[in-house]
């Protein structure tokens, strides 16, 4: 099956036995229960209950990533991603997040204690739109929100570089001269070719500069993956000097290529 296909049984498959009654969720819950157990042989011991709630934690953690991965793929992807915008983590909160706000006691009752309502992290209509969201760019599985994406590069100008490269660059993409693979991505996101975020002269050749330069995009990304003969990957590039004020969470498409010189000046 391809991508769309893939989606459309498992949303079907969810559709019809829901989130919270199958055979899975059924069986992880269970397994949870059963870390009560658990917690009450470790509290008849010598253990300090830090240490006890750590281990729990842990264990809670654990159970999860199991049934997690147990999951059917794209629901996973969505259980990790919808986990991850909750609590920062794909496997949920932190130990360290969870002792700002609750003693040792009550992280050990809580491992043993399923969710009751997950409505307000995974619901049919919300993995029907993380779908509509997320998309393979450039080899990457990414999560875009087109909708922050569009309205950071409406108010953004375009890259501001004076030197004779930049200019050279900034010729080439207001008049749409980028390689047609690079235009159609940044068509298909609402960006502007000439509002790059990034751009470095790396190397001159006969046929011209060899740049690399890159774009912010608000969202997620998931899975990074470097094809080794594409010019452009996603990434989080380390220095945005083009990117004041930009949304969170964001990562870049970055570009690897060379393009013609067109200004009269020489190179």
């Amino acid at each position: 099956m391809d991508r769309e296909q893939e989606f459309q049984w498992e949303l079907t498959m969810l559709a019809e036995m829901g989130l919270k009654d199958s055979d899975l969720r059924l069986a992880y819950e269970e397994k949870v229960r059963l870390l009560a157990e658990e917690a009450r042989e470790l509290l008849s011991g010598d253990l300090p209950e830090e240490e006890i709630a750590r281990t729990l934690h842990q264990r809670r953690r654990d159970i999860g990533k199991e049934y997690k991965e147990a999951a059917p793929p794209m629901f996973r992807e969505y259980i990790y991603a919808a986990t991850a915008r909750k609590y920062g983590d794909p496997l949920g909160p932190a130990y360290e997040d969870l002792r700002k706000k609750k003693t040792p006691a009550q992280i050990i009752e809580s491992a043993s204690r399923p969710i009751e309502d997950l409505s307000d992290r995974l619901t049919v209509e919300g993995f029907r739109q993380w779908y509509e969201r997320t998309m393979d760019l450039w080899g990457s599985l990414v999560e875009v929100d087109r909708e922050a994406t569009r309205a950071w590069y409406e108010t953004a100008g375009p890259w501001n570089c004076a030197c004779g490269h930049c200019r050279n660059f900034l010729a080439l993409a207001e008049s749409r001269q980028l390689p047609k693979g690079v235009m159609k991505t940044l068509d298909s996101l609402g960006i502007p070719p000439e509002k790059a975020t990034y751009v470095c002269e790396l190397y001159t050749y006969e046929n011209g500069p060899f740049y690399q330069f890159s774009y912010r995009i608000a969202g997620h990304l998931w899975e990074e993956k470097r094809i080794p003969e594409q010019v452009g990957h996603c990434c989080h590039e380390s220095y945005p000097y083009g990117a004041p004020n930009f949304p969170e969470p964001h990562f870049d498409l970055e570009f690897f290529l060379t393009l013609p010189w067109v200004l009269k000046e020489p190179v």
